[in-house]
């Protein structure tokens, strides 16, 4: 296969991988997407093995090789940043709520998440017109009222804790094939070089 072939190959998987994770993300089954993906994984191995023109060379290689370091070093860098801006956030905010009763009875319970100084970051109430006899829409109401605010806070420092997961896992995968390769090359510690 030339190497035209082989590029052409790429962008017909590529655009094959991306409608079917597409109809599996639709279907809510998991299972289906991660399918698709090492399916056109093992198609692009499959391609790559049948490509009768160089596609690399050495000095290709090694600028691969740098660039893939310096990427995964900038890519670690930011995902603690981010993790640790989210949980300054989380764990310095804080929440309030109150009620205010008013002449006719009715009740406005009100919630809110601030960040320091005093910052309101979100507002909201919700209304009780006959406090006496609530009714299922009441107490989803306040449900709501509730977590949405407090979602304010939690979700940037899930997303964060989840960012910060996927820094330590590419860490840990990029020592393993650091091991993996000088143990494969004989380099050893003396023989390392930058």
């Amino acid at each position: 296969m030339k190497i035209q072939t082989y590029f052409l190959c790429l962008i017909c998987i590529a655009i094959a991988v991306a409608v079917l994770a597409i109809f599996g993300i639709r279907s809510a089954n998991p299972f289906i997407p991660a399918i698709v993906i090492l399916a056109g994984i093992a198609a692009v191995y499959f391609c790559r093995r049948r490509v009768t023109d160089v596609v690399t060379d050495d000095l290709s290689e090694m600028i691969n090789g740098k660039a893939a370091v310096k990427t995964l070093e900038v890519v670690i860098i930011a995902l603690v940043i981010v993790f640790l801006g989210t949980t300054t956030f989380f764990s310095y905010g804080g929440h309030g709520s109150g009620t205010h009763v008013g002449d006719d009875g009715s009740i406005v319970v009100s919630f809110m998440q601030f960040y320091p100084p005093g910052n309101v970051i979100y507002i909201d109430n919700y209304s009780l017109e006959d406090p006496p006899e609530l009714t299922g829409n009441d107490l989803l109401g306040l449900e709501k009222l509730f977590v949405e605010g407090h979602k304010v806070r939690d979700f940037p420092y899930v997303a964060g804790a989840a960012l910060c997961f996927a820094a330590v896992v590419l860490a840990a995968i990029f020592a393993a094939f650091s091991l993996y390769y000088s143990r494969k090359y004989g380099c050893n510690e003396d023989d390392e070089q930058d």
